[in-house]
């Protein structure tokens, strides 16, 4: 995601500490620590990023949590997302980890998922992360709609959100004329007056080879139904009604039934 989400003068903190933890800057160097509680917990860590996830795989090696961390560290540095270690105080034990990254649903400005090993679990350490942060992040940070996915809203209800945002960045792709806005799955189907194209690529190249076609800054939304990952959206196109069904899969958008001047409201 390109928008930033915190300000440019906002002094991102490095390290937290805390009666019962302490919160560190993600690096490296926790290599070997971070492994040992992610593997020692890792059934129940592939519900924290989403419903039956596969992070962390059993065959994860030692090599593949480095690279997630060098990842992590260098969206730290770059200001595009902050990931936290949580340390025991003497800092010789991993406990957990914290993640703060942008929010695509733009009803919220950050998106926020964290996790302890299970062995903290029994001290009331998820709890109590989980409080800290909701203070923290009010009192610190400059958030004011911190989203907590899987926690406080359910992992349906954001899924459905993030379809909505899929939708939302095939008319800003248009808008402003950048297709690598455009999140379409590798089997995309586009059917319209004009025909039918099938295939990301295949699309994508005709919107390539014709972009005064497609691009217009001019596209005016107004208005959008739901039903689930389906939205049928009215638009103005040079001030004429038209309408797109969008069927969102996976995050990505799967298919899409274009209607050009329909004149009558769209149904599903």
């Amino acid at each position: 995601m390109t928008r930033h989400f915190i300000p440019d003068n906002f002094v991102v903190p490095v390290q937290f500490e805390t009666p019962d933890f302490i919160l560190r800057k993600l690096t490296t160097g926790d290599v070997e620590q971070d492994f040992d509680a992610v593997m020692s917990s890792k059934e129940s860590l592939r519900q924290i990023f989403g419903p039956n996830d596969t992070w962390p795989s059993d065959e994860m090696t030692l090599e593949d949590n480095y690279k997630d961390l060098q990842e992590h560290e260098s969206d730290f540095d770059q200001r595009a997302g902050f990931t936290y270690t949580v340390i025991e105080s003497d800092e010789q034990f991993c406990l957990g980890c914290v993640y703060i990254y942008p929010s695509p649903p733009k009803q919220y400005d950050v998106r926020v998922y964290y996790w302890v090993r299970d062995s903290a679990k029994s001290q009331g350490l998820e709890e109590k992360l989980g409080d800290f942060l909701h203070h923290w992040l009010a009192d610190v940070w400059p958030f004011r709609s911190p989203a907590f996915p899987g926690r406080e809203i359910p992992w349906k209800e954001w899924e459905v959100l993030m379809s909505r945002q899929v939708v939302d960045s095939w008319f800003d792709a248009f808008r402003k004329k950048d297709i690598s806005l455009l999140k379409l799955a590798e089997d995309f189907v586009h059917t319209s007056p004009f025909g039918e194209i099938k295939g990301r690529d295949a699309y994508l190249a005709i919107v390539q080879e014709n972009p005064e076609a497609f691009f217009r800054p001019t596209i005016e939304v107004v208005d959008i139904l739901e039903d689930g990952h389906k939205f049928a959206v009215r638009y103005l196109l040079d001030g004429n009604p038209s309408c797109d069904c969008i069927y969102v899969r996976n995050g990505q958008i799967a298919e899409i039934y274009s209607y050009y001047h329909y004149g009558d409201k769209p149904t599903f």
